[in-house]
């Protein structure tokens, strides 16, 4: 079965079967398959440096979706 047929025989599954079959899939990557690129360190050590610098300097999560669902209406 290719990769695209197993993600159109997900779509008929509910939201619940879902979350199980990608918590099953993430369950079958070892520790060193999920190992950050050199890259991928660099950019979240910035990202941290920034959030030390300002840590005051945030938006809440719930205050990102809202403005998302009111962009969406």
């Amino acid at each position: 079965m290719s990769s695209a047929e197993i993600l159109d025989s997900m779509r008929s599954l509910t939201a619940l079967e879902r979350r199980e079959l990608v918590s099953r899939i993430w369950s079958e990557f070892a520790e060193e398959d999920l190992e950050l690129t050199p890259g991928q360190t660099v950019e979240l050590d910035d990202r941290i440096a920034v959030y030390e610098d300002s840590p005051d300097d945030v938006v809440a999560w719930s205050e990102i979706k809202q403005a998302n669902r009111d962009r969406a209406l």
